[in-house]
């Protein structure tokens, strides 16, 4: 037993100073690996259990962008949810219509009529946003089915007669505004419509007492105490004519405060007794709310037909 286990020791001692050779090699192996590294210099190393990891170097481009600075978004304008509904398409045109996108408030209009084609203050809002588009002759149908649907509505029949004064059919027009304010005695854009085309006519008179009636009152527009002193003016009622376009001054017009300087010192415009000398031409540019004119838009007229099961969701605000 002594004599095998001498033998047994000696094998064990040459076995593992072999083994310790072999990892010696390999020791050295990888210390020359080492020396010349396969990754760059700024690179890091990290033991992960027994086995040598290289990690890329930080980069200043590693932080994530949302995490860096950002400068503000510019403001953009709120997107207007689309319409669903018949008082919604109206609340939008009426905005867009505000905001002078004449194109945009026909469109939504319109769709509002294809919703509800009885509803006569859609029909009236329409026609009047064609009108101030240029488009007479579309805006003509839908102001006869506003009066279809009510004959006696003033609103209607004001919105007919500035149809036929864009087409120049001024005897139609005086019966339309006409008509009007006998449906409405107290729409003053009615009666300044009137008095407009009765100037355009050279009825000075009948254009006083239609002017008269619409500076008396509420607020008058500006615009209506100028065509009222135009009509003075063309009467020869100097006087009468500069109160008017003081009034149309102190409203804002700067071409009233033109015609009352105009007439300063002035007693009379009658040159021979018979006629009157003619008022510059562009005194009478001020007298309508016609596209392109110089003229509020900014009217609040509520007086709005509804169908007696149509629920009254939003304020529809009528302009002249």
């Amino acid at each position: 037993m002594k004599k095998f286990s001498k033998i047994t020791k000696s094998i064990l001692i040459t076995t593992l100073l072999a083994m310790a050779a072999c990892l010696n090699g390999e020791s050295k192996v990888e210390g020359q690996q080492s020396a010349t590294p396969s990754f760059p210099e700024s690179a890091s190393r990290q033991d992960t259990g027994g086995m040598t990891a290289v990690l890329p170097a930080a980069s200043p481009m590693s932080t994530p962008m949302q995490e860096d600075a950002e400068e503000p978004a510019p403001m953009v304008e709120p997107i207007m949810p689309e319409p669903q509904k018949f008082s919604e398409w109206m609340q939008r045109g009426r905005t867009r219509f505000e905001s002078q996108d004449l194109e945009g408030a026909a469109s939504d209009y319109r769709a509002a009529v294809e919703e509800r084609p009885g509803a006569q203050r859609a029909q009236i809002q329409l026609a009047r946003t064609l009108l101030s588009m240029g488009n007479s002759g579309e805006a003509r149908v839908h102001a006869e089915l506003a009066l279809e649907i009510d004959g006696s509505s003033s609103f209607a029949w004001n919105t007919m007669g500035r149809v036929e004064l864009a087409k120049r059919e001024n005897e139609a027009a005086i019966a339309s505004f006409e008509r009007a304010t006998e449906e409405d005695a107290d729409n003053s854009y009615a009666w300044n419509n009137l008095g407009f085309v009765l100037i355009e006519e050279g009825l000075y008179e009948e254009a006083v007492d239609a002017l008269e009636e619409a500076t008396t009152g509420g607020t008058p527009k500006s615009y209506m105490w100028n065509n009222l002193g135009m009509a003075y003016e063309h009467q020869d009622q100097i006087e009468f004519a500069r109160a008017a376009y003081r009034q149309a001054g102190n409203a804002g017009s700067a071409k009233a405060l033109a015609n009352f300087q105009r007439l300063e010192g002035v007693d009379s415009l009658l040159a021979s007794g018979d006629e009157a000398e003619p008022i510059a031409p562009e005194a009478l540019s001020e007298a309508l709310e016609l596209p392109g004119a110089e003229t509020p838009v900014d009217v609040v007229d509520l007086e709005v037909p509804t169908e007696a099961n149509e629920p009254v969701e939003v304020a529809e605000v009528l302009e002249p």
